[in-house]
Formats: structure tokens, sequence, C-alpha cells
């Protein structure tokens, strides 16, 4: 078997345009390694997957004030801001990074910075309020998890002898998750598990010095034949089953392997 470039690994097209690398995990969240090659998904698929599913995620307040904390800028290189409001004054504040690193809070209402002034420079107490923000919509999310992983499978494929194969694009056994992920057909839910691995901005040490993970991922492959994309995002671990809608196996293997995570089987 030979490898088959140009042919979609979401809608299987042959004959639509390939321009575009694909970032397995939205450069957002820190990717700037895991990219696949132009070939792999077509600009169709990749533009879709871009407004349609990867933005409202990245747009989440969940999301945006998780990148907010860890700094984590968007392909533009922009740190998103942390809203809040003053209380008891109802003035709606903005706190950003600026390019230089450098932190600022200010009106979000720049017709408001006149006012935000006075009361900085009368030293008048106020507190601010954050607003709490709830994970983006279920289904949403599961077709982005799904999305990934079949990404990341593909990765995988490509750094075997045979690289990403015919039998691996018409393999009806992924179609389920493809359509699901790319067209929104299928069940109402797709289940994902999710648990805390370790807490958001949780520093690890090599040899040198500290550092953070904003997000790593693995393919979990259980003794019932069943493959698991799993994905931590912000200490956050999701897991999802590639091949149809249901955890069971995952739980059933958590079970079995003392509720470890698949990224560290022993522990962090």
């Amino acid at each position: 078997m030979k490898y088959v470039p140009h042919q979609c690994i979401f809608c299987k097209s042959k004959s639509a345009a390939f321009t575009s690398i694909e970032h397995i995990v939205p450069e957002s969240f820190g990717n700037t390694e895991h990219i696949l090659p132009r070939g792999v998904v077509c600009d169709s698929c990749n533009n879709y997957f871009a407004s349609k599913v990867e933005g409202p995620i990245l747009a989440s307040d969940f999301f945006m004030q998780a990148r907010h904390r860890n700094g984590i800028p968007s392909k533009r290189n922009r740190v998103p801001v942390q809203e809040m409001i003053a209380f008891p004054h109802g003035m709606h504040l903005e706190m950003g990074v600026t390019r230089d690193g450098d932190k600022y809070i200010c009106p979000k209402d720049e017709a408001q910075n006149g006012e935000f002034r006075a009361l900085l420079q009368q030293r008048q107490r106020f507190s601010v309020v954050f607003p709490v923000a709830s994970m983006p919509d279920n289904r949403l999310f599961s077709r982005f998890l799904l999305m990934m992983g079949l990404e990341v499978l593909a990765a995988r494929m490509l750094f075997m002898e045979n690289g990403v194969t015919v039998d691996h694009i018409e393999n009806s056994v992924l179609d389920e998750a493809r359509h699901f992920a790319r067209f929104g057909h299928g069940p109402d839910l797709w289940p994902f598990h999710e648990t805390r691995i370790y807490e958001e901005g949780h520093q690890f040490f090599d040899w040198t010095e500290p550092y953070d993970i904003p997000h790593e991922y693995t393919l979990l492959y259980t003794d019932e034949q069943e493959m698991y994309f799993v994905i931590a995002i912000f200490g956050i671990q999701y897991a999802i089953n590639l091949g149809r809608p249901e955890i069971d196996g995952f739980k059933s293997w958590l079970k079995s392997h003392g509720n470890e995570s698949p990224l560290y089987p022993k522990g962090v």
C-alpha cells in the first residue's frame, strides 16, 4: 500500500483544494509543533472546522479565561482579555496583556476612560467581579475532540511505513466519528470522559528548569479493541471513543488501572 496524498481524511474528497496545513491542536492552545502537512485535510474541511467548531470553542468564556490566565496568545499573537465588572460602580473592565508582556486594566468602553481615571486618582476603593465561565456546548466540544482525535490518528499513520492509506481513509469504523465531527450528523450526544489530572499551571521539571504543559495527548487502545483519543488541556483530561458514542470501555480501563491517566501511567 502506498501513501495517498490529497484525499481528505474527513470528507474523503480527492478533487478539493489542499493548500493549507492543519494544526492538530489549535495554535491558541499553544500548539506550534503538531501539524498535518498539506494533502491530509482539504481546505473546505479546514475552513469549516476553523469557523464552526474551533472558533466557538476558543471564543467560549471557559477557554478565553484559561488562555488569559496562562498567557496563551492566538495565532495573531494576542492574549485574550479578561472581562470583569467594577463593584459597586458597575463599570465593565478588561484586563489584558500588551505585546511587550505588560499587563493593564482599562474600561471596556473607551468613553469611560475619564471616569475610570478619576476613580484611580481619587483612590476610591472598588471590587471586581469575574463572570463565571461554563464549558462550551457538550455536543460541539465532542465534535472538537473527535476532530483532533482523527487528526492525531492520521499523524501517527504518516510516520508509519505505509503512511495514510486508502484503507485508513475508507475505514468504515471511523465513518460515524468523521460524520459527527465534520457535519454534525449522528447521535444527539457523543459522550466524553472528563477529569482533572493536575492543577492548571502545574510546574513540571526537567534537568534545567520548571515548565508547564498547556496541552498533551495520546491514543489509548484497550483490550476490547477500542481506540480512545485522550487529551489534557490546562490540566483537564478529556477522553473520547473514536469508534462509537460510548465511554464505558474507558471507564473500565480506568477502573482496572487504578484510575491512573493514560498520559501518566505512573502518575504525575
